[in-house]
C-alpha cells in the first residue's frame, strides 16, 4: 500500500486524515481469475506526547474504504464488482524529529473490520476481506508552520 497523511498537530494530541492506495493485484482461484485495487480512507486521532526529540502516538480511528474487482482471463462471466470496507484502526507510532519541521515515523496499525465480503466466481469464494490484520508503516513527515 502506498499513503499519505494529512494532520493538524496541538500539544500532546493530533488528528490526521490517512488516504491508502491499494495497487492493483491478481488472484488466480478456480474457477478463474480476479483482479482488484482500491482506496481507503482513515481518521485518526491520537495522543501525542513528545519528550525533546521523540513523540509517542497512541491513536483510534476508524477507516472507510472500498476494492473494485474485475473478472479477467477465462473467468466465466466476468464483471466488475465493489466491496466496501469498514474498519477500527487502532495504533501505535513513534516519531523522531531531528529539527522542528522534519520527523521519520515508524507506526504499527491493526484494523479490525466491522464488515464482511469478498469477490465470488459464481458460488466460489476468491478473496474475503480479513476479519483483522497489521500494517507497517513508515515515513518521513513535513512539519508547516
Amino acid at each position: 500500500q502506498l499513503g499519505g497523511e494529512l494532520a493538524v498537530l496541538g500539544e500532546g494530541w493530533r488528528v490526521g486524515l490517512l488516504g491508502l492506495w491499494i495497487p492493483p493485484r491478481t488472484l488466480v482461484r478456480d474457477p478463474g481469475t480476479v483482479r482488484y485495487a482500491g482506496l481507503n480512507f482513515a481518521l485518526r486521532p491520537c495522543l501525542a506526547p513528545r519528550r525533546r526529540s521523540l513523540e509517542l502516538n497512541l491513536c483510534a480511528g476508524v477507516e472507510l474504504g472500498a476494492l473494485r474487482g474485475t473478472g479477467v482471463g477465462a473467468t466465466p462471466q466476468p464483471r466488475r464488482a465493489w466491496v466496501g470496507s469498514l474498519a477500527l484502526t487502532p495504533g501505535a507510532g513513534l516519531r523522531w524529529l531531528p529539527t522542528e519541521r522534519l520527523a521519520l515515523v515508524l507506526a504499527l496499525d491493526v484494523p479490525i473490520s466491522l464488515v464482511r465480503g469478498g469477490f465470488r466466481i459464481n458460488d466460489a469464494v476468491v478473496m474475503n476481506l480479513a476479519p483483522a490484520g497489521f500494517r507497517a508503516l513508515a515515513g518521513v513527515e513535513l512539519r508547516l508552520p
